[in-house]
C-alpha cells in the first residue's frame, strides 16, 4: 500500500543527491529514465489506482528535474489481460501509460520453437498496439534459465543456453518482427541462471 510513496521518497533522494542530473545517469527525451516493474502481475499486489498515482507523479507532477521517462516492466500478456496479467480492466490503461512497455519473458519459452511462437502469437500484436498508443516496446531477451543456484535439487541448464544460440534466436526473431529496443535479463541474476 505504500509503494508509490516509497518510490517517490527514493526518487526524491536521488534527485537531491544530484544523481538524476548527472550526465552519467541514463536520460531519454530530456528526462531521467526509471523502470517500474511489477504492476499488474496476477501474483503481485498493487492496484491500478496505485499505479496511476505513481505514474501521474513521475510523468507529470514531480518537480522539474524529477519528471521521468518511465519503463514499465509488465506481464507477458499485458495486452490481453490473461495469463500472468491481472484481469482487472484498469490495468489495460496503466500498461499503455508507460513510455516503454517492457514485457517479462523469462521462462515463457524454452527453445527456438517457443521463441518463434511468441513472435507469431504475441509479439506482432504487442508491437502494433504499442505503436498505436505511441509507446516504445522493449521485449526481454534472456540467455537461458536455471533455479539450480537458488534451490537445491533443481536441474542445471533448465532452459539451455546452447552457447548463446538461444539468446541470439530471440534477438533475431524480435528484430525481424520490428522490435528495436531490447532488455537483457539479467546481468545480476545468478540465482535464476540468467546472468
Amino acid at each position: 500500500g505504500e509503494i508509490a510513496a516509497r518510490i517517490r521518497e527514493h526518487w526524491g533522494a536521488l534527485a537531491a543527491s544530484g544523481a538524476l542530473a548527472s550526465d552519467r545517469y541514463l536520460h531519454h527525451a530530456g528526462r531521467p529514465v526509471v523502470a517500474v516493474w511489477g504492476f499488474g502481475f496476477s501474483d503481485r499486489s498493487g492496484t491500478p489506482a496505485q499505479a496511476n498515482a505513481l505514474l501521474d507523479w513521475l510523468q507529470r507532477d514531480a518537480p522539474d528535474g524529477e519528471r521521468a521517462f518511465v519503463i514499465g516492466g509488465v506481464p507477458t500478456y499485458w495486452r490481453t489481460l490473461t495469463g500472468d496479467s491481472s484481469s482487472d480492466p484498469g490495468f489495460a490503461a496503466v500498461y499503455r501509460r508507460f513510455d516503454v512497455i517492457n514485457p517479462w519473458l523469462v521462462g515463457r519459452f524454452a527453445d527456438d520453437a517457443g521463441v518463434r511462437a511468441y513472435r507469431r502469437d504475441l509479439l506482432a500484436g504487442d508491437l502494433a498496439e504499442a505503436a498505436r498508443v505511441g509507446k516504445l516496446y522493449m521485449p526481454v531477451v534472456f540467455p537461458g534459465f536455471s533455479w539450480a543456484n537458488l534451490m537445491r535439487g533443481m536441474p542445471l541448464n533448465q532452459i539451455p543456453r546452447r552457447g548463446g544460440a538461444f539468446w541470439w534466436t530471440q534477438f533475431y526473431e524480435y528484430h525481424a518482427a520490428g522490435a528495436t529496443l531490447f532488455f537483457g535479463a539479467m546481468f545480476d541474476e545468478v540465482d535464476e541462471g540468467t546472468a
